[in-house]
């Protein structure tokens, strides 16, 4: 028969408890149980969502009033669902993987250009990827490798489909 599968929350060290953990390369990230996100590991590039300090040893909140249901630490970027939807990264942002629009890192989360919805998102070390509402796939960031798919090398600093869907 089935097995019935149980979801128990994780325990962070400050007694904190987490529906969803994402590690990144040098940080992590987590979604409590009132849906706000707290970041710990090394703040080089503001992955952290806080200013004014190098690493943190201990949970932090971000900087920011939204609530979220999905998060995705990448090498040093971080990218999370609000709860509305809504796409919102901080920190290195020197390929695009921000999907802000621009190019240049910042510790305040700020929404992904476009106005696009999303259920899920996956940080990797320059790029990122999003589901959105619609059941395609988005991405933004670095293209070195051609990971669009696109038959291109050409980095995207806003969100764009995945090359093939219909």
């Amino acid at each position: 028969g089935d097995k019935a599968v149980h979801h128990t929350p994780v325990q962070g060290g400050s007694g904190a408890k987490y529906k969803v953990v994402s590690l990144g390369g040098s940080h992590a990230c987590g979604i409590g149980m009132d849906d706000r996100v707290t970041c710990w590991g090394s703040n080089s590039h503001g992955q952290l969502g806080v200013n004014g300090i190098a690493e943190s040893l201990a949970p932090v909140p971000v900087t920011t009033a939204q609530t979220f249901t999905a998060i995705a630490a990448g090498a040093t970027h971080t990218c999370a669902i609000a709860s509305d939807g809504s796409a919102h990264c901080w920190g290195n942002n020197f390929d695009g993987q921000l999907g802000n629009g621009f190019v240049g890192s910042g510790w305040q989360p700020r929404p992904v250009a476009g106005g696009l919805r999303f259920v899920s998102t996956e940080a990797k070390r320059e790029f990122t990827c999003a589901l959105g509402t619609d059941a395609r796939l988005y991405w933004w960031g670095d293209n070195d490798n051609g990971q669009r798919g696109d038959a291109t090398t050409a980095d995207r600093h806003a969100p764009v489909g995945v090359a093939g869907q219909t």
